[in-house]
């Protein structure tokens, strides 16, 4: 089952129970923030993107937005460019 959502124009997939958002990335930021969610979701973080900084911290970040553990999220896609693909599992989604 696929179902597709442009909730407040927020865009993620829900696919076989795992949720999937793509996120842009820009790391060196003086904070970790949401700075859009218009027509993609974008993402500061703080950390540099050497050496998996920057995606740990998005990790952690989005961890604490959405109210996750680590083990609930993983990227798929994007480790080493700035588009990437957080895919979220093990949560309860209640359709309307």
């Amino acid at each position: 089952m696929v179902f597709g959502c442009a909730c407040t124009t927020l865009h993620f997939t829900i696919r076989r129970g795992l949720v999937q958002v793509a996120i842009e990335v820009e790391d060196r930021a003086q904070r970790s923030a949401i700075t859009s969610y218009a027509d993609d979701v974008r993402v500061t973080v703080a950390a540099p993107a050497a050496r998996g900084e920057a995606n740990n911290e998005l990790l952690e970040f989005m961890g604490k937005v959405l109210g996750l553990r680590l083990s609930q999220m993983t990227l798929q896609r994007g480790w080493n460019n700035k588009s990437k693909l957080l895919v979220v599992c093990k949560i309860l989604v209640l359709y309307p």
